[in-house]
């Protein structure tokens, strides 16, 4: 696991791959986007996502290293 995100206060985190990156839009939206197994893209508006928690080496916009 090198990402976590949250959709819900209560929920259990959804856990993303060393290739997969997030990024905060400037409107509070959160993308997502998926290298393996095709490459697509996701976007949650800002009510739809409550938080991320990223290893220390896997800062939003980039993949993990």
């Amino acid at each position: 696991m090198t990402f976590r995100v949250k959709f819900g206060r209560q929920e259990v985190p959804a856990e993303y791959g060393d290739e997969d990156t997030y990024v905060f839009l400037e409107n509070g939206a959160l993308k997502l986007s998926f290298k393996k197994p095709a490459q697509w893209d996701e976007y949650y508006a800002p009510h739809a996502w409550y938080q991320v928690i990223a290893e220390e080496n896997h800062g939003p916009g980039r993949a993990k290293g």
